[in-house]
């Protein structure tokens, strides 16, 4: 797979965002128990894809997902409002 079509410069703005928030924090922006675990960390405060980023960025990997588990629970999760990051670091300075 060519993972480079996937690459854009907002890869590099998330790596400065959770490498900041770090720093802030002294803790991980998403720790994780597990992979599903993380998804839910990162859905609760993103939010849930729109259905145009969706289908741009990861429907073609979900076509290679063979665990029915996994496309299921993938199916299942329920829409959720990304948080501000503003409330997520309070204190931080703008």
């Amino acid at each position: 797979m060519d993972y480079t079509m996937l690459y854009t410069p907002a890869i590099d703005i998330w790596s400065i965002v959770c490498i900041f928030d770090g720093m802030l924090t002294g803790k991980p922006l998403f720790p994780r128990r597990n992979g599903v675990h993380q998804l839910n960390i990162f859905t609760n405060l993103i939010g849930s894809p729109s259905v145009v980023t969706f289908l741009k960025k990861i429907c073609y990997h979900l076509l290679q997902i063979r665990n029915e588990k996994a496309i299921s629970y993938l199916n299942g999760i329920p829409n959720k409002t990304k948080v501000p990051f503003s409330h997520k670091l309070p204190n931080a300075d703008p």
